[in-house]
């Protein structure tokens, strides 16, 4: 099974790297997809996700700041695995 989570982030530019590397070290071994929802941020927090970011993560981006609920919604849409989990960015 497959294993998809979700993590809505927003202008959280200086966390991603350590959010990537939490996620590596829980879910090695796991068959995931990781799916980042940027909810308008201001920041840098996009360029921080391309750079930080593996062949298992998509990036949704929103155009605006429509709230954590929305965000998840849009990110569970885009989820292909049999089991969602859904976290904060901020850990």
């Amino acid at each position: 099974m497959k294993l998809s989570v979700v993590i809505p982030v927003m202008n959280e530019a200086e966390i991603i790297p350590s959010l990537f590397a939490a996620l590596a070290a829980s879910l090695g071994g796991i068959d995931h997809e990781i799916i980042l929802v940027d909810d308008g941020s201001t920041d840098n927090t996009v360029a921080a996700i391309q750079k930080a970011a593996s062949s298992g993560t998509r990036l949704v981006i929103l155009n605006k700041n429509y709230g954590q609920t929305t965000a998840m919604a849009a990110g569970i849409d885009h989820a292909q695995g049999e089991l969602i989990a859904t976290m904060d960015g901020d850990l």
